[in-house]
Order: C-alpha cells, then structure tokens, then sequence
C-alpha cells in the first residue's frame, strides 16, 4: 500500500512536470512564433508604403514625362510658329534676281508723222544708199514699223516718202527724189530730167523701160507733190 501511495505520487509529480513541460513548450512556441508573427505585419506596412511611394514616384515619372512631352510640343509648336515666320519674312524680303539683268536698251528714236509713227532706220546697213542720200541733205531715214513705208525727214518734215514702186517729193525738194533715182540704171537719167520737167510744167511724163527690166514709168504732180512711180 506504502509503495502504491509512493507510485501514485510519483506518476502524479511525473504527469506534473510533463504538463509543464508541455505549458513550457507551449509558451516557448508561442514566444517562437510571435516574433514572426510580428514580423509579418511590420513587413506588410513596409510593403503598402513602397507601394504607396512607388505609386508616388510613378506619377512623378508620369508628371516629369508628361511635362517633358508638353516641353516638347511646346517646343515644335515655337519651332514651327518660328518656321512660318521665317517664311514669311523671306517672302516679304525681295527675292535677289537669279540672272542679272539684261542692259536695258535705250530708248527707240521714233517720231509721229500725223497719227503715225516712224522709227530711225539710220543704222540699218541694207538702207545704206537711202540713207546716205538723207545724211546729205541733214536728214534720216525713218519707216513705219512692219511695213514698206518709208519718209526722208528733216527737221519733223517730210522731205520724201517713198514705198513700193513708188517715190514722191514736194516741188522744194526734188534734188533729194532726183538723187534716190540714181539707182534706176540706164533710166536713171531720163526719169531725173523727167522729175525736173513735171516740177517746172506740171504736166504729166510717161517712160518706157528697158525691155529687159520691163519697168515703165510715171512722174505726175498730185496736189503738190512730184511723184514717181513704176
């Protein structure tokens, strides 16, 4: 019975020990796993506020981007407002002529016979005969332009006109008609003695060419004027 009672009290201080042991075990794992426990939440809020200040950041890139886009358009648009003034300023600058120009010609030495007008022939070699006929009596050589008119004119005055088989002078001026006839061959010097006549008579004289040539001519005096014609 002694050593029944011993046994009990033994297995009870045994059941003892292990219960505080297991106690023991169950706040050694509490205390093991509260510090990770503890870990956890700290490690939860560190994560939120790098997020919280990544989110910062991202909108600060954003910001800083979206600025810098802004920067750029603004740029392009102080660029192109730029390119467009410029633009306009060299349209607005005269444009620099690519060819030099040309001398300008002096002016044509013209004048106005009645409504029409007649431009110096004086430099035109193929008139050279007509022409030193006019330099002889002080006068020029002057024709309408594009025609077969042509006028010995001194002093604004018609001293002879002359077209086409045809020739004419007033009374004052028939050495100048006498001279141009020159060149008629060997007529030349019956229509000079004609041309004297129908100025003295005022009747009219009629020539008759050479076979050859098969010109025949006219000197008649038409209100005042002595003309020759073939």
């Amino acid at each position: 019975m002694r050593h029944g009672l011993i046994l009990i009290t033994f297995l009870m201080l045994m059941a003892g020990c292990s219960s505080e042991d297991v106690s023991q075990r169950k706040v050694d794992t509490t205390d093991e796993l509260s510090p990770e426990t503890m870990t956890l939440e700290p490690t939860q809020l560190i994560t939120e506020k790098e997020m919280m200040e990544s989110n910062q950041d991202i909108q600060l890139i954003n910001s800083k981007n979206n600025s810098n886009v802004e920067t750029k358009s603004l740029l392009s648009s102080q660029t192109v407002e730029e390119g467009e003034n410029e633009i306009q300023t060299l349209s607005q600058e005269p444009m620099e002529p690519l060819v030099e120009e040309k001398e300008e010609k002096p002016a044509e030495d013209s004048i106005m016979i009645g409504d029409t007008k007649y431009i110096n022939l004086m430099k035109e070699e193929k008139f050279q005969d007509w022409i030193n006929v006019a330099v002889k009596y002080g006068a020029s050589l002057y024709a309408i332009p594009y025609s077969d008119v042509f006028a010995i004119v001194k002093d604004e005055e018609v001293l002879v006109g002359m077209s086409t088989g045809v020739a004419s002078a007033t009374p004052n001026h028939i050495g100048i008609l006498c001279d141009l006839m020159v060149d008629k061959g060997e007529s030349a010097e019956k229509i000079i003695e004609g041309i004297k006549q129908v100025a003295q008579t005022g009747e009219s004289v009629q020539l008759v060419g050479p076979q050859e040539l098969g010109d025949d001519y006219s000197i008649e005096k038409q209100d005042e004027w002595i003309v020759v014609s073939w």
